[in-house]
Order: structure tokens, then C-alpha cells, then sequence
């Protein structure tokens, strides 16, 4: 069953790809501006981190940020990379 997070991320997931090949080229992307996410729950911090490499989650910190995670898993955005990619919300 699809979180309330999935399809939040899935609805951005071609401007995500976008930033990674930015990210790839330059070292670092510009943000995405992701305050929407907040009609989606009640939370006191929307701070958190998702670490992938190779394709997997290799960490993360909170729900919200682990389905964008999940998000760049399942479409194989990063699965032949081998660099750790961190993605924030701040």
C-alpha cells in the first residue's frame, strides 16, 4: 500500500532527475521547493535525510524523506551509480 508521502514524490520525481544530473555534472543542484509537503501532515520539523547509493537506501531519518528515497529507488535513477547521494529537507 502507497504512503501518503508516495505520490507527493512521484508527482516530482521528473524535476528530481533533473536536479540529479544537475548534482552529477556540478557537484551540487539546486533545491526544490517541497514546502506543499506540509498539507500532508502535522509535524513540529520537516528536517531530514535520505542517504542512496547504488540503488539503495542506505539511511534515513524520517518517513517523509525515506518515501523520496523510495521514490528514486523503484524508478533506478541511481542504481549503476556508485556515489553516496543525500537528499534534504531543510
Amino acid at each position: 500500500m502507497a504512503g501518503k508521502y508516495d505520490s507527493f514524490w512521484q508527482e516530482r520525481l521528473s524535476t528530481i532527475k533533473e536536479l540529479y544530473d544537475q548534482a552529477r555534472e556540478n557537484g551540487v543542484s539546486e533545491s526544490l521547493d517541497i514546502s506543499a509537503i506540509e498539507s500532508l501532515g502535522d509535524r513540529e520539523t520537516w528536517h531530514g535525510f535520505a542517504l542512496v547509493k547504488g540503488g539503495k537506501i542506505r539511511g534515513s531519518s524520517m518517513a517523509h524523506i525515506k518515501a523520496l528515497a523510495e521514490a528514486v529507488v523503484r524508478a533506478k535513477a541511481l542504481a549503476k551509480d556508485p556515489n553516496y547521494y543525500r537528499f534534504a529537507c531543510s
